[in-house]
């Protein structure tokens, strides 16, 4: 999901289960928090405000801060009069832990009204610093230095694992030597087997070329290409001595196909290679050519 600024979204209970801070706002009855602004140090964490509908309490301390331009805390929803940002309950997340967009009539909410966006930003910038700086938290106060510190360590984590990442061919179990996708998935289908199952691609997907080391001989390596559709040549006098060729093979990662019960039913786990063997691009290109 990609999640658009100045859009309303709905939270994984799992989020507020792992940071178990009493002070949170609850999502209850399908609260929405509004998403703010990106972390200005990690491009992966994300600010949310969420909404109150208690405009009697937000009129009244606004009345007592000397209008709305003087309260720091709460700003009134123009788009909706009878909700406002509780900027003071602000709080760090990442995108694995938003469940959905929170929509009406069916469209994703999105504030338009640039006022009010500059308004709610400036002082969500100013509520962040104020309260990433405190050496001392308040009853009641969400401790979102907390939140932020566990959020990045998962990152880390996740970042690691990345690395660490076995890509595999996820119809036959055949590990993959080939570059890491942008998403952490490591499932991977070759072209040829999504244009015979007709699997469906995301918009603007391209596909990715890994090199295969086979050992064959002659005429076997010219069948597994035709079986491929790739081009051959004609074999005269072929020997049966086996030999190690590479191919370049396209794949698509899993996440950029549109994958059905039926096409998911098909993946297996992954296996050991036993007479084959990815490599990449940089590494033995040209042996058995």
């Amino acid at each position: 999901m990609k999640i658009k600024k100045n859009g309303f979204y709905l939270i994984k209970d799992e989020f507020f289960r792992k940071i178990n801070d009493p002070s949170l706002p609850l999502q209850k009855n399908g609260r929405p928090m509004y998403y703010c602004i990106e972390d200005k140090n990690n491009k992966s964490i994300f600010w949310l405000i969420p909404m109150t509908t208690k405009i009697d309490k937000v009129n009244r301390i606004i009345s007592q801060e000397g209008g709305e331009d003087k309260c720091k805390i709460y700003v009134i929803n123009s788009s909706d009069k009878n909700s406002a940002f509780n900027i003071q309950d602000i709080f760090p997340i990442k995108e694995n832990y938003i469940e959905r967009e929170y929509t009406k009539n069916g469209i994703h909410y999105l504030v338009k009204n640039k006022g009010l966006i500059e308004k709610v930003e400036k002082r969500a910038k100013d509520i962040i610093n104020s309260k990433m700086l405190k050496k001392e938290i308040q009853k009641n106060e969400i401790n979102v230095r907390k939140i932020y510190e566990t959020l990045v360590k998962e990152l880390n984590l996740e970042n690691e694992d990345k690395k660490q990442i076995t890509n595999y061919n996820c119809l036959t179990g055949e590990p993959i030597n080939i570059q890491n996708h942008s998403s952490g998935e490591n499932k991977w289908i070759g072209k040829k087997d999504v244009e015979e199952f007709k699997i469906e691609k995301k918009e603007n997907v391209k596909e990715k070329i890994a090199k295969i080391a086979i050992i064959m001989t002659e005429k076997e390596i010219e069948d597994y290409k035709k079986s491929r559709g790739m081009e051959t040549k004609e074999i005269i006098n072929s020997s049966n001595q086996k030999r190690l060729y590479t191919v370049s093979v396209p794949y698509y990662n899993v996440s950029d196909l549109k994958i059905t019960k039926e096409i998911e039913q098909k993946f297996v786990p992954i296996k050991e290679k036993e007479k084959t063997q990815e490599i990449s691009k940089s590494k033995g290109q040209g042996i058995g050519d």
